[in-house]
């Protein structure tokens, strides 16, 4: 247990929310690209020629999705990655490169620009009034 804390502070962990708003952003072929089989396939084989054991792809998978759904850049991705495997990140040059080739570069967007929205939008937490507070009155 104590491996596992150590392991997700390294990384940031997105809510299901934040997942699910940034998905819901990217246009449609970009999110038909994400949920083809074929890029399913792609990133499954990857990870396996990497070395990476079921654990291990299963925490890439999820840091590869990240960076999919522009809530981090490649390179953070990479980064987590090899950290979550101990890994040294120019070890997972195969896995940056497939990802960003054939996946990545296909998007018709500004990749940058929508990781700055995404972390714009993940700082705005909502204010919720407090309706127990006592008033105060001058």
């Amino acid at each position: 247990m104590l491996i596992l804390v150590q392991l997700t502070s390294h990384n940031m962990i997105y809510t299901r929310e934040q997942r699910q708003s940034a998905y819901k952003k990217l246009p449609s072929e970009v999110q038909d690209l994400i949920m083809s089989n074929e890029t399913t396939e792609l990133i499954a084989t990857t990870l396996k020629e990497a070395g990476l054991n079921d654990e291990q792809s299963n925490l890439a998978d999820s840091e590869i999705l990240y960076a999919m759904f522009c809530l981090q850049s490649l390179n953070d991705t990479i980064s987590n990655i090899a950290k979550l495997i101990n890994k040294n990140p120019d070890d997972l040059s195969k896995i940056r490169s497939v990802v960003q080739d054939n996946i990545l570069s296909k998007y018709k967007i500004d990749i940058k620009e929508f990781i700055e929205t995404n972390k714009t939008s993940e700082s705005s937490v909502p204010e919720i009034p407090s309706i127990n507070l006592p008033m105060v009155e001058e």
